[in-house]
């Protein structure tokens, strides 16, 4: 292939391009591809979510009836701002809107998929070749961003995808820092801002890295302040209009966000340091690629290891080093305006490859997570490795491209030294066991929760089953729900609302106190959906009599038990009867224990359960003289089997005095295991104790 020859340069220019493109896209998504598109990646659990959040966007656009809003999907029912719980996709779900006009949601899903993934190596071959790259040099660049290592590491999480906005705003700025023109300006606030609305990790992975680099470029360019100064003289009302603008949109789009951060609160810097990149996470290739199994030892101890997985290839580390040879004993092939750039993009590399690394624990992020807004919420900071191969492939690219230009004048040479470049780094790049699911699999039990969602439901709620991984039971319930449009209080996201654990199975009694206290009090009828296991029958946890016109269907291995929720519905009763079968203890030594017998009746509408995620057991409280309750550790006394309503249980009670001396209160009242104590919700059997020393 001689790409030189000019009659044929634009054609084989053309055709090197879609061949290489081809290549990355059968590399990435072979599954897809050879299955003819019957599977889907990578996993069921981020992948569908993500693919929920596109088809949120659709419903929006085209059905008038559906039941979600811009940025309260119908799941996590009735909590409001769910969507801000993660990514938004604002910015490239038009895309998916397009093939979604004619096509089913998964087929649509895919080719979407593939879509951002050409558009991003599109996007860093055109700026390539803005900046006189050669083309096969640019195929190479193009090549690694869209397809390299990291990336193909990040199939489960596909919001790290749509980077193609990245590559023309840094273009765009680029040309702004040369010769500064309101025009320009504003193309690089706009593709900044679309960058943000494509995808919130890698908008502010991009306003974040231009913070670096526009600094380094006012060190480095000496004429860059005086140009600067000059065009702020000259248009500053236009350029204050046009920040304005831009911080209202940015201020806008991140409001929800801000939101959300009041109700759950900031993150643990513990959570980010697990996630910042360590030296080894370097040279952590994604799993399923050649040099996996050599150099996987080196990172087997590192905390979230998949998040770690960053190695772009042998390949790309040995031009990197002849890149910094270049620049600092060839630097006399490089024109002003290369050099300038490539040393702006390499110091840029550097400088946040030192803040975000993390060394026996210390890393410099920790004020970079204080002090730069939405860095707190960035968890996996690794994944700013992907902006920052960005900086990196373009600096390397213009020192190698004016190399090979000034030591080999025939471009047949210098096109067959690039050429062994991909040749030599194809192997290097492949994932040789990409994760896939069956599309088909998914779409069975999904389509019996929709029957059943769509027999009489306001709203559901799908049981866990216990046979699969919780969040992909979560979206698979999720999906049902927005396919028969009915809002469920199932849900997966970044976070869970509080008061809503969706790592485990809530009781009828906790969805209706949920349904109660939620933002919106919900009324209609709710469709408890359990699937029926070896292990579980429907409807053991449901009241015995007290509710009155249940309903119930049945589909496949699931059934539901349609509920009515009326106006303002009362909290579920916790109600309880206890009194002690001996003599009630008046007096205690501190930290000692005794065996308290007594009788426990449920009096309530529910049976109490003595197993599973939300157990109800015998406790109690020590209620000092300021009437708080001790912060000790109190025992728990099971119930011998389950208990329903009217039905009592004799119970030896182990009781364990406080710490210190003085006078208490001793409380007893039952509890159900992360959802409450009864004496929150009842009245509970109170006993004075003096407790001495």
């Amino acid at each position: 292939m001689i790409l030189s020859k000019a009659p044929n340069r634009k054609f084989m220019t053309s055709l090197f391009y879609i061949v290489i493109s081809l290549i990355g896209t059968l590399m990435m998504y072979s599954p897809t591809i050879l299955s003819g598109f019957t599977k889907i990646q990578a996993e069921r659990g981020d992948t569908r979510i993500l693919h929920y959040f596109l088809e949120h966007s659709f419903q929006l656009l085209v059905n008038r009836n559906y039941t979600g809003t811009l940025w309260s999907p119908s799941f996590f029912y009735p909590f409001k701002n769910a969507l801000a719980f993660s990514e938004n996709l604002f910015g490239c779900a038009p895309i998916y809107w397009l093939f979604r006009s004619v096509l089913n949601p998964d087929h649509a899903f895919q080719l979407w998929m593939i879509t951002i993934i050409w558009l991003c190596f599109a996007a860093f071959v055109i700026v390539l070749r803005r900046l006189r790259v050669s083309p096969v040099l640019s195929g190479f660049g193009g090549f690694l961003f869209a397809f390299g290592l990291p990336r193909a590491a990040k199939l489960g999480h596909h919001q790290l995808f749509p980077q193609f906005f990245t590559p023309i705003a840094f273009l765009c700025v680029w040309r702004f820092i040369q010769k500064p023109t309101s025009n320009r300006l504003r193309w690089a606030l706009t593709l900044i801002y679309l960058q943000l609305l494509a995808a919130v990790y890698l908008g502010w992975f991009l306003v974040f890295s231009l913070l670096v680099f526009l600094p380094v470029m006012f060190w480095l360019d000496r004429d860059f302040k005086a140009r600067i100064t000059e065009f702020l003289k000259r248009t500053w009302k236009e350029t204050a209009i046009a920040l304005l603008v831009w911080m209202g949109a940015v201020i806008a789009l991140f409001l929800p966000y801000l939101e959300i951060s009041k109700v759950i609160g900031k993150k643990p810097y513990s959570e980010i340091a697990s996630m910042l990149p360590r030296l080894q996470s370097w040279l952590l290739p994604a799993d399923g690629s050649l040099w996996r199994p050599w150099l996987f030892p080196l990172s087997a101890h590192t905390p979230m290891v998949h998040e770690h997985q960053i190695f772009l290839g042998f390949v790309i580390l040995g031009v990197t080093g002849f890149a910094l040879y270049v620049l600092k004993a060839q630097a006399h092939v490089l024109d002003p305006e290369r050099k300038l750039l490539a040393q702006a993009c390499l110091l840029t590399f550097g400088i946040i490859f030192l803040l975000s690394l993390s060394v026996f624990d210390y890393s410099l992020w920790k004020f970079i997570a204080q002090l730069i807004p939405g860095a707190n919420s960035v968890r996996a900071v690794s994944r700013i490795a992907l902006m920052m191969y960005f900086y990196l492939l373009l600096g390397v690219l213009l020192c190698v491209d004016a190399y090979l230009k000034h030591r080999f004048a025939n471009p047949k040479i210098r096109t067959a030294i690039a050429l062994s470049l991909i040749l030599l780094t194809l192997p290097e790049q492949i994932v040789w066991t990409p994760q896939s699911f069956d599309r088909i699999a998914v779409l069975q039990p999904e389509a019996e929760l929709q029957s059943l969602m769509q027999k009489d439901c306001s709203f559901a709620y799908v049981a866990l089953s216990g046979k699969d991984a919780f969040y992909n039971e979560q979206t698979q319930a999720m999906w049902a729900g927005m396919r028969a449009n009915v809002p469920v209080i199932n849900g997966y996201s970044g976070a869970d609302p509080p008061g809503l654990p969706m790592r485990q199975n809530i009781p009828l009694s906790g969805l209706l106190e949920w349904l109660h206290t939620a933002r919106g009090k919900a009324k209609g009828r709710l469709c408890l959906i359990q699937a029926t296991t070896e292990n579980n029958q429907p409807g053991r946890d449901l009241p015995a009599s007290s509710i009155a016109g249940i309903q119930t269907f049945q589909s496949g291995g699931f059934t539901s038990f349609v509920i009515p929720v009326p106006p303002n519905s009362p909290l579920p009763d916790y109600a309880q009867a206890i009194r002690i079968i001996t003599t009630a203890p008046t007096q205690m030594k501190a930290k000692a224990e005794i065996t308290l017998p007594v009788l426990v009746r449920n009096t309530g509408d529910f049976t109490w359960f003595r197993s599973g995620n939300t157990p109800v057991n015998f406790s109690y409280r020590w209620i000092n003289e300021k009437s708080q309750s001790e912060p000790i550790e109190y025992d728990r006394t099971p119930l011998p089997f389950d208990l329903p309503p009217n039905q009592a249980v004799a119970l030896n009670a182990k009781i364990t005095a406080p710490n210190r001396a003085g006078q208490y209160t001793l409380r007893l009242t039952m509890v159900q295991e992360s959802v409450t104590w009864f004496d929150a919700k009842t009245k509970a059997l109170d006993i004075p104790v003096q407790v001495g020393e």
